[in-house]
């Protein structure tokens, strides 16, 4: 029911312009990413994620009080907000991997959703993590492409994404918890899939 090309067809419409090759190019490794996008255009679509499934184009400041595009222009709404809820749950899930096993200086940090990504061949790694608020993504890796065997996404790039997402919320003077995550959307139910007798 969803397949490469309709995986594709939802990437490219969350704004990753680099995915022109058709999807037998790409093949059914599309899945776990190996395809070369941006990061600024992965760290968006990972706002998406947050905003609940609404996609807006990324914008860039020059200051304070001006901006590339408006809030609200170009929005289009790519997921159900169950379905961006049910990600964001499982990615901000502590109990899968608690964040301060990246770094013991971020224990107690809540509301944050985070994945890791390693290329193959050690080349590069990344994070994205983001809150109801922000979104950070981080590359980290050698301009030349040389791989090393300490570039994974959990060693390299985590420490830093969730640093700077607690420094982020740090400065909003605001407690930011995990009442973004906390109640479903009325599209979401529960159901016995398997009972024990």
């Amino acid at each position: 029911r969803v397949g490469v090309e309709d995986t594709l067809a939802l990437l490219r419409k969350a704004g990753l312009e680099t995915l022109r090759e058709p999807a037998e190019q790409y093949g059914l490794s599309l899945a776990i990413g190996t395809c070369q996008t941006r990061l600024v255009d992965v760290a968006n679509a990972y706002a998406m994620l947050a905003r609940g499934g609404v996609w807006q184009p990324w914008r860039a400041w020059e200051s304070r009080t001006t901006s590339a595009t408006l809030p609200g222009a170009g929005e289009v709404r790519l997921l159900s907000r169950g379905a961006a809820w049910m990600v964001n749950r499982a990615l901000a899930d502590p109990a899968l991997r608690p964040p301060e096993g990246i770094d013991p200086e971020l224990a107690g940090m809540e509301g944050v959703a985070w994945k890791t990504g390693t290329s193959s061949g050690f080349r590069d790694a990344w994070t994205f993590a983001y809150g109801n608020r922000y979104t950070v993504g981080v590359w980290v890796g050698n301009m030349d492409g040389r791989p090393r065997r300490a570039l994974t996404g959990a060693e390299a790039a985590a420490p830093v994404a969730l640093g700077l997402m607690q420094r982020l919320r740090k400065g909003d003077g605001a407690r930011q918890g995990d009442a973004w995550l906390r109640t479903p959307p009325q599209e979401i139910g529960s159901a016995v899939v398997c009972q024990t007798t």
